[in-house]
């Protein structure tokens, strides 16, 4: 099986809760506002009660988080 690009590559943002359930979304190219946002919106219609939000590894251009 030929393999056209060595370097596709897909990333994922998720979520657990304390019960166990999972929350993912899966897209490609980096992580943009816009994306964490719709992530989130997406969290927001499907978890009941509280979010808590927890952010790892973390990068923004600015590299001073203003």
């Amino acid at each position: 099986m030929e393999v056209p690009d060595p370097h596709i590559r897909m990333n994922m943002v998720s979520g657990i809760s304390n019960t166990g359930d999972v929350r993912f979304l899966t897209y490609s190219g980096t992580m943009t506002a816009e994306r964490f946002i719709t992530f989130l919106k997406q969290l927001l219609t499907t978890v009941p009660g509280t979010i808590f939000v927890i952010v790892d590894n973390c990068t923004h251009p600015a590299k001073d988080g203003r």
